[in-house]
C-alpha cells in the first residue's frame, strides 16, 4: 500500500490543509467566530491521526470503529470530567502536594471506558491498548481545548498564545497522554 494511502496520512495532510486554511481566514477577517474551528482541528488534529495511526499499522484488533469512536469521545469526556472532578477535590483539600496523585487520577479516569469495553466483548490485550489509546487521544484532545480556551482568555484573546498552546499539546499527546 503506497504511502498516500495510509489513512493516517490523509487525516494528518487534510488536516492541516484545514487548520491553515481556517487560521488564514482568520486573520484576513479578523473575525472570532473562527477560532472554535481552529481550536477543534489544533486540539483533534494530532490525536485523531495517531489513533489511526496505530490502528492501521498494528495487527489484528479485531475492534471496530464504531468501538473505538465511543471510547475517543464517551472515554474522552467522562474521562476529562472524573479527572477534573477528582483533582479539584484532592488539589483543593491537600494543596500543591498532589501532583502525582493527580496523574494517578488522569490515568485512572482514561481506563473507565476501556475497561467496560474488556469486561464486555473486546478481551485480548490488543484491543485494551487500542481502546485505551482511543479514549486517552479523547482526553488529551479535550484537555488541549479547555487549556487553549483559558490561554485565550487570560491572554485577552493573543491568537499567538493559543497557537502555541495548541502546537505543544497537540504535538507532545500521544508521548504525554497516548503512550
Amino acid at each position: 500500500m503506497g504511502l498516500l494511502r495510509r489513512r493516517w496520512l490523509q487525516i494528518l495532510l487534510s488536516g492541516l490543509m484545514l487548520l491553515l486554511l481556517v487560521e488564514r481566514t482568520l486573520i484576513a477577517t479578523s473575525s472570532l467566530n473562527y477560532v472554535p474551528s481552529v481550536m477543534l482541528l489544533g486540539a483533534f488534529l494530532v490525536p485523531i491521526t495517531f489513533t489511526t495511526y496505530l490502528y492501521e499499522w498494528l495487527p489484528n484488533w479485531n475492534v471496530s470503529l464504531l468501538a473505538l469512536a465511543v471510547c475517543f469521545l464517551w472515554g474522552g469526556v467522562l474521562g476529562t470530567v472524573v479527572a477534573g472532578t477528582l483533582e479539584y477535590d484532592v488539589a483543593r483539600s491537600l494543596g500543591f502536594l498532589p501532583k502525582l496523585a493527580i496523574g494517578l487520577i488522569e490515568e485512572s479516569a482514561k481506563l473507565i471506558l476501556p475497561l467496560g469495553f474488556f469486561f464486555g466483548r473486546y478481551r485480548s490485550e490488543a484491543a485494551g491498548i487500542v481502546l485505551g489509546v482511543a479514549t486517552a487521544a479523547g482526553f488529551a484532545a479535550l484537555e488541549t481545548i479547555g487549556y487553549g480556551f483559558v490561554s485565550l482568555l487570560t491572554s485577552r484573546g493573543n491568537l499567538g498564545i493559543l497557537d502555541e498552546v495548541l502546537l505543544v499539546r497537540g504535538l507532545s499527546s500521544p508521548a504525554g497522554h497516548m503512550s
